[in-house]
């Protein structure tokens, strides 16, 4: 069940999601979004749930090294999680984004999954009711 909007009557926030880098528990918990658009993935982290997993590009942006492994838990209704997954930075499996664009400025965990999600699981979106659901493909 989402939550609603807190300032859009009949909106939802996000689907809540629980991220982490290498495995450090207990990861930076936020909000997703299952787009259908991209084939990148957008990922919003504080700078501590990073520390050591990314050096700086060219242009001086923030970039995952190769190798560093991103957990994405979506939380069910009991103990067991509605959906989970991991990526590989560099890796090309089927769930794996073309690529990762980081942004650390921001507080607020978030992620745009991106369209290659779909690869590994089926969703659905109640609109009305504010529900959203999972099943591995």
């Amino acid at each position: 069940k989402l939550d609603p909007h807190p300032d859009i009557p009949g909106e939802w926030q996000g689907v809540p999601v629980c991220i982490t880098v290498n495995g450090q528990a207990p990861g930076a918990c936020g909000r997703a979004l299952v787009d259908t658009g991209v084939s990148a993935m957008y990922l919003t982290l504080p700078t501590g749930a990073v520390d050591g997993a990314v050096t700086s590009d060219d242009d001086g942006r923030s970039q995952f090294l190769p190798g560093t492994r991103l957990g994405f838990t979506f939380p069910g209704r009991g103990s067991e999680p509605a959906a989970a997954y991991d990526i590989v930075i560099g890796d090309e499996s089927r769930l794996s984004p073309g690529n990762v664009t980081l942004n650390t400025r921001r507080p607020e965990p978030f992620v745009n999954t991106g369209l290659r999600f779909l690869n590994g699981f089926d969703v659905l979106y109640d609109a009305d009711g504010g529900y959203f659901g999972f099943r591995r493909r």
